[in-house]
């Protein structure tokens, strides 16, 4: 519904899907529907005991179908449904606006309120289908995900997890049925003939009766899935197989329940900053504002987030699943994830910069758009400069473990202060000089009387100068605390580890949040 929905609202002069293409597509979906629980019909046997358990070749053939479901069910959904959506909210606040002498204006509404209440309506729809879909079916993916790749089991938040999910197919028809007008308009109507005619007492009797009766039924997925145990076939005996009984969970609980925490709070930052980000990269493509200066620096902006988050978040969360290859980690991950958190905060840099340029010099040339995409290379290329160190010492071990052999205690010393440098002190120092300047700039500018000839029917400059001089000095405010909040536990838990040789796991972990956050707000303070 919500590729149909941004294709028809994005393209209103392309032919429209007919009714039996319709069907087909439905019965596609219906068919991919089927296709996924095609494994479970494979694996599913029937015990001696009257039992329905899973027998999968080995652990990994299940850890892969729960993560092809996770995948399926929650992460490309999500994403296709908050991206379409918003796609239309663009597009319908971008919509020319006639006025009403035009010629295109026939006795209509004026457009650009229909515009406004239109985009505001759609914006709330957005709001309101991709919180409930990323809040209502969260637990369901958590819970699977802890008892498979953990072999961890709550049984609050599975009676969470079913309760959540029957509520979001409850809340469908409010969402996709009642926020649309015609269909309001047909409840209300069969509601009103209903109460008219008494049919009302007669449904709820009928219902009554058949809910009074012996008629049982727990959720399916449930009650096949959560039961199973794996490997329990006299062929395959492995123990790490072997599942741990609720009970004997309970030492446990404490440990179990930060694991689960950490996981779900990287799985959000990664999808806040992943749809922010692609959304931010969508907007500048479609208002041709790549073709400037300032879109040529939030498209790096962007482009280096998500390297970040694509690359960090995901190998992070297989991390806690023990899933994740140390080759990799050290020759790939640690390459890319640095790279792109040094451009991206170069790149807030070279945005502070120039706009500091421009404004205190408005007659002076502008720089070309060449000139910014040379400008944004040398920022990726500064940006892998100082990966190199870490490519040249990192090596892997004889117990595969991925270490820095650095020549000496000095050099690894030397190497953290020049990235503390680099990536903090003076991107923070010439962050916060840049704007500055620009706000003092603005709250100087002189102020033409309302007689003077370069006034031309125009709000009072003063009244003007005050307000931009408050609304960037509020930006000022935003970046410079981000900047300096979110970053620096990073460099903290750094030098912590290379000066005074000491780790704090909680401190790490606040520190990669904190990193990954400020990638997620970057679309919203400089998109």
């Amino acid at each position: 519904m919500a590729i149909y929905r941004c294709h028809v609202v994005t393209n209103p002069w392309r032919p429209k899907l007919k009714r039996r293409g319709a069907v087909i597509w439905v019965s596609f979906v219906w068919l991919a529907a089927f296709i996924f629980v095609i494994p479970l019909i494979v694996v599913g046997k029937i015990t001696k005991d009257g039992k329905c358990k899973e027998y999968w070749p080995s652990l990994a053939h299940r850890q892969a179908y729960t993560v092809s479901l996770l995948t399926a069910q929650y992460i490309l959904p999500l994403l296709i449904i908050a991206i379409c959506y918003i796609r239309i909210w663009l597009f319908m606040r971008n919509r020319p606006v006639f006025p009403r002498n035009s010629n295109l204006f026939t006795n209509r509404r004026i457009l650009g309120v229909k515009n406004t209440r239109e985009s505001m309506i759609i914006l709330k729809t957005v709001a309101v289908i991709v919180f409930l879909f990323s809040v209502l079916l969260l637990p369901n993916q958590v819970a699977w995900m802890l008892l498979d790749f953990r072999n961890v089991s709550y049984e609050e938040l599975w009676f969470v997890a079913d309760i959540f999910s029957r509520l979001h197919s409850c809340l469908n028809p409010v969402v996709y049925g009642v926020m649309n007008k015609q269909y309001r308009r047909n409840y209300v109507t069969f509601l009103t003939r209903a109460l008219y005619y008494g049919h009302v007492l007669t449904v709820s009797s009928s219902v009554s009766e058949i809910l009074g009766g012996s008629y049982s039924c727990s959720s399916p997925h449930q009650t096949w899935r959560k039961q199973k145990y794996l490997d329990t076939s006299p062929k395959l005996n492995d123990p790490q197989n072997e599942r741990i009984d609720h009970d004997s969970l309970s030492p446990a609980m404490e440990k179990n329940l930060q694991w689960w925490t950490e996981v779900a709070v990287i799985i959000t930052v990664f999808i806040i900053g992943l749809v922010g980000n692609i959304l931010v990269l969508i907007t500048v493509h479609q208002r041709n504002a790549r073709k400037t200066i300032h879109g040529t620096f939030v498209i790096s902006l962007a482009i280096a987030d998500l390297v970040l988050l694509c690359s960090d978040s995901p190998v992070s969360i297989l991390q806690h699943f023990s899933l994740t290859s140390e080759t990799y980690n050290c020759r790939v991950h640690l390459t890319v994830v640095t790279t792109g958190y040094n451009a991206g905060l170069f790149t807030i840099t070279s945005m502070a910069i120039y706009r500091c340029h421009v404004v205190k010099n408005p007659w002076r040339p502008k720089l070309k758009r060449r000139g910014a995409v040379i400008w944004v290379s040398f920022v990726w290329l500064a940006a892998f400069i100082f990966v190199i160190p870490l490519i040249v010492v990192g090596k892997i071990t004889k117990d595969g473990k991925c270490k820095e052999d650095w020549p000496s205690l000095a050099h690894r010393q030397a190497y953290t202060v020049s990235l503390l440098t680099a990536q903090y002190i003076l991107p923070l120092l010439i962050t916060a000089i840049c704007y500055i300047r620009i706000w003092l700039f603005m709250r100087n500018r002189p102020v033409f009387p309302r007689n003077s000839n370069l006034f031309t029917n125009r709000r009072i400059p003063g009244e003007e100068n005050t307000r931009e001089s408050v609304i960037i000095l509020k930006t000022v405010a935003v970046i410079v605390f981000l900047f300096l909040v979110l970053l620096l536990p990073n460099q903290v838990a750094w030098m912590l580890l290379d000066f005074r040789n000491v780790s704090y796991e909680e401190l790490w972990f606040v520190a990669d949040i904190l990193t990954r956050l400020h990638s997620c707000l970057n679309p919203v303070v400089y998109g």
